[in-house]
């Protein structure tokens, strides 16, 4: 049985399946791949290491949770593993903020690494099902398709561990 969505700040229980409204947001750097190969191993890790940590920051800021990270790319998911009333104004407040961190950085960036990050970022916002599906005692999962399949991200449901 699947209950309707709690007030804001509520999470569900691993026993409950509950429908929720979220966000999810996506960040994609525009040509990495090049930035990593022309910086070379040593300098990538320090490169991809700040750029995690300033969406990291930025997400968690604006109450997301970073739910997969690979390189230069992050998903962060607002609504999950607490309800919130504003999870899509949250993720396009952070996507915002994203753009204006990096313009910002711009400069001390190129000073560091001798490249200037442009970083993409989408949101999706829908409606998913919250439960534990590997067992009562297993981690919240979202399960849904909230308009990512649009973004040609995801090919099929998506499955959020918290």
């Amino acid at each position: 049985m699947v209950t309707p969505a709690p007030s804001s700040g509520s999470a569900a229980t691993p026993q409950q399946a509950e429908r929720r409204l979220v966000s999810v947001l996506f960040t994609d750097m525009v040509g990495y791949t090049a930035l990593v190969e022309q910086l070379g191993e040593e300098d990538s890790v320090h490169f991809t290491r700040m750029i995690y940590d300033r969406l990291a920051e930025i997400v968690q800021g604006h109450g997301g949770a970073l739910r997969g990270f690979a390189g230069d790319s992050i998903m962060a998911i607002f609504g999950i593993p607490d309800a919130l009333e504003d999870a899509a104004l949250r993720a396009c407040t952070a996507a915002l903020a994203i753009h204006r961190s990096f313009a910002e950085a711009a400069e001390d960036i190129a000073a560091r690494f001798g490249v200037r990050p442009v970083m993409r970022v989408g949101v999706c916002s829908g409606s998913v099902v919250v439960a534990a599906v590997e067992g009562a005692d297993a981690e919240l999962t979202a399960v849904g398709r909230p308009a990512v399949d649009e973004s040609g991200y995801f090919d099929g449901p998506i499955k959020v561990a918290t």
